[in-house]
């Protein structure tokens, strides 16, 4: 799939009232106006799904798909304030992403003696202040490792990786 950047579909969407997609000496270009030239393509929604993916992530991007109806028929023109507000849908769903994430960390920290890392340690007949710090700030870099808001994990997956770092002698 082509890469246009999600900037590219904003700038078009303050430039005009509908925005289309075309190929002009073999450069897909985002324009906008008051109507698509006749090579408009059909593929609109579709490139404009790709960009809210690729910089928003899946999770955040789909709820502005969902919400919007992007992706569900093929499209030559978008409205330029669907594009705007699709756009502000998946930043503020990434930012409730980010907050989630930030909640996810202090629970399962064990540095900070997270509440779901005390219980787990618990149930494991692990003794979590017994744990020296250094050890405790390890386990949640590995713990966390390449998690970002993106891309959220389950709690079901991080309290399996920590029972893991946990009984893998860890500590």
């Amino acid at each position: 799939m082509i890469d246009l950047a999600l900037e590219r579909f904003l700038h078009a969407a303050h430039q005009g009232m509908l925005l289309w997609v075309q190929t002009c000496d073999g450069a897909t270009t985002v324009l906008s106006g008051d109507r698509p030239g006749p090579d408009a393509r059909s593929d609109l929604a579709a490139l404009f799904v790709a960009a809210l993916r690729e910089h928003f992530g899946m999770a955040a991007s789909g709820v502005a798909e969902r919400e919007f109806g992007l992706g569900e028929r093929r499209q030559r023109v978008m409205p330029s304030r669907t594009v705007l507000r699709a756009a502000a849908c998946a930043d503020a769903a990434l930012s409730l992403q980010m907050a989630q994430l930030t909640a996810l960390r202090f629970e399962f920290s064990a540095e900070f003696l997270g509440r779901r890392f005390r219980l787990l340690c618990r149930e494991l007949s692990i003794e979590p202040k017994a744990l020296s710090t250094e050890r405790r700030r390890a386990i949640d870099e590995v713990l966390l490792a390449g998690v970002d808001a993106t891309e959220l994990p389950t709690v079901e997956a991080l309290t399996g990786r920590l029972t893991r770092l946990l009984t893998a002698g860890l500590h």
